[in-house]
């Protein structure tokens, strides 16, 4: 699964809100992500989304890319998403980065709050978004 969540400004009316998407493969693997499922490859088969500002035209502010394998267990994915902010170096941006049996990249433009805690609002909004806790 390919999972994305990207905070956006219309340049029309100044507003900015965070849109999330959820696309699937239908693969698993074990070890690494294969290339075959890397985002910019293969984003997969859109499953899931969440607008709040409609595209195109928005400018976007920063961004989450998240690859996973499908059917991965919820509570295995929130654990992954919410490590992000101490498993990625956000000193020189961006960054991307394998972890585990995952992939994960993040870019932010300079905004004026620290990268991690806008790495760690997109990971959170795709944890709740995507994989709500029962």
């Amino acid at each position: 699964m390919y999972l994305t969540a990207q905070r956006v400004v219309s340049p029309k009316s100044h507003k900015t809100g965070v849109n999330t998407y959820k696309y699937v493969h239908g693969a698993a693997w074990p070890g690494p992500v294969p290339d075959e499922f890397l985002p910019d490859v293969n984003p997969g088969e859109l499953a899931l989304q969440s607008v709040v500002l409609t595209p195109p035209g928005n400018r976007v502010l920063s961004y989450l890319d998240v690859v996973l394998p499908d059917g991965a267990d919820p509570q295995e994915v929130r654990n992954f998403l919410l490590s992000l902010k101490w498993a990625l170096p956000t000193q020189s941006l961006p960054v991307s980065r394998r972890l585990e049996n995952g992939f994960a990249r993040f870019h932010m433009a300079k905004l004026s709050i620290p990268a991690t805690t806008e790495l760690a609002a997109l990971a959170g909004r795709l944890a709740l978004q995507y994989f709500p806790m029962a």
